[in-house]
């Protein structure tokens, strides 16, 4: 995996993901399936961040940029996956009991982008 940055599209396999994911019309049943059974935590993130984008909206600190998915996310606001919220919590934790390979310099920042999603996740709307 090529990565430039610990946020969650700051890498290959998850920009890669993401072409596709921004063509498909059954976006909530490909998260789910990511959530569950993704092959790399790259992926598995990324469908913990679109659950949470999709409640919360975008936080773009999170993401590590937009490249050019700004209007794809938007629409996937419209649409919570609410239904999602307790499976994308496990697989956070998932991804944090098997993030590793970090160099010590970018532990501290990869734990911080983790920590703020699940904050968001955990939070209920009012």
């Amino acid at each position: 995996m090529g990565a430039w940055g610990t946020e969650v599209l700051t890498n290959d396999t998850a920009l890669d993901l993401m072409f596709d994911l921004s063509k498909s019309s059954c976006i909530k049943k490909i998260t789910y399936n990511l959530l569950t059974e993704a092959e790399y935590l790259e992926e598995r993130l990324l469908a913990v961040e679109l659950v949470d984008i999709s409640i919360n909206g975008v936080d773009e600190s999170i993401l590590g940029g937009l490249y050019d998915y700004n209007d794809w996310f938007q629409k996937l606001t419209e649409n919570p996956m609410e239904s999602l919220r307790e499976e994308a919590l496990k697989a956070l934790e998932h991804v944090k009991a098997n993030d590793k390979g970090w160099f010590p310099a970018y532990q501290r920042e990869r734990k911080v982008i983790l920590q703020k999603i699940e904050e968001r996740l955990s939070k209920k709307k009012e």
